[in-house]
């Protein structure tokens, strides 16, 4: 589905009148699209394989975390029973960008906001233990969902589409360090990752967590990206996967 009838169909079933302004350069799966509201306030849509219950449950998990005054954008999904992608998520589109250049500064204040998070699902019972298992996706904790503003302070995160669920916030750390590794390996590609960011991961994550546990983390991480690689019989991929969970299971 073209961006256009993308959100023909998002006015067909809401309508909220909005308008095309554009379509994300970054991302991958989600296919972003840029839209603004009759009053001018501005939004994004994009794609998820949840199912629509567990994106309300995650809608209104971010929008205590965005009353609460973290930067996470208010969202609303909206079931489609006649695509593939079943569920598509309205949310606002917050300020700021990616940052072009994964450096320290980037990871450092990466890991000072996610320490906002702890606690987050104290009052939410409800919202069930991420399960580990290959299919299913890692958290997405990474430089291109999160947005900078010129002073260099985040100002969003952004990409909720996995769903909200309970467990280590340390966990996201990981699979964000896997990500700077395969981002260095393809800087071509890719937003640039400096080797100091990776160095201020590396020693936050082992003075915080216990060795078995991280190489536990790290190896669902990675076998989680091999595992995509192989179904899309992506030669140069497998490769990469395999020498990533070399980093710490060697």
């Amino acid at each position: 589905m073209d961006a256009e009838t993308l959100v023909g169909v998002v006015n067909e079933r809401c309508g909220y009148g909005l308008t095309l302004v554009g379509v994300a350069e970054h991302g991958e799966t989600s296919g972003a699209v840029y839209v603004r509201w009759p009053g001018g306030r501005e939004g994004v849509i994009t794609r998820t394989n949840m199912p629509v219950e567990r994106m309300q449950q995650t809608a209104e998990v971010v929008e205590s975390l965005r009353r609460s005054g973290l930067p996470v954008p208010q969202q609303e999904p909206i079931r489609l029973d006649d695509v593939y992608w079943t569920v598509l998520v309205l949310q606002e589109r917050l300020p700021g960008s990616p940052p072009k250049v994964a450096n320290a500064a980037v990871i450092e204040a990466m890991l000072a906001m996610n320490e906002h998070f702890e606690g987050a699902l104290a009052d939410r019972p409800d919202v069930p233990i991420r399960q580990l298992w290959l299919q299913r996706s890692n958290p997405d904790y990474t430089p291109p969902n999160v947005l900078f503003d010129n002073s260099g302070q985040i100002s969003g995160i952004v990409d909720w589409n996995g769903g909200v669920a309970r467990g280590d916030r340390c966990f996201a750390l990981v699979g964000l360090r896997a990500d700077l590794t395969l981002g260095a390996w393809m800087q071509a590609n890719h937003p640039q990752v400096l080797q100091e960011a990776i160095d201020r991961l590396d020693e936050y994550l082992t003075n915080l967590l216990d060795p078995t546990l991280l190489r536990r983390y790290w190896a669902h991480c990675t076998l989680h990206r091999l595992h995509w690689t192989i179904t899309f019989n992506d030669a140069e991929g497998i490769d990469m996967g395999l020498r990533l969970g070399n980093v710490y299971l060697r």
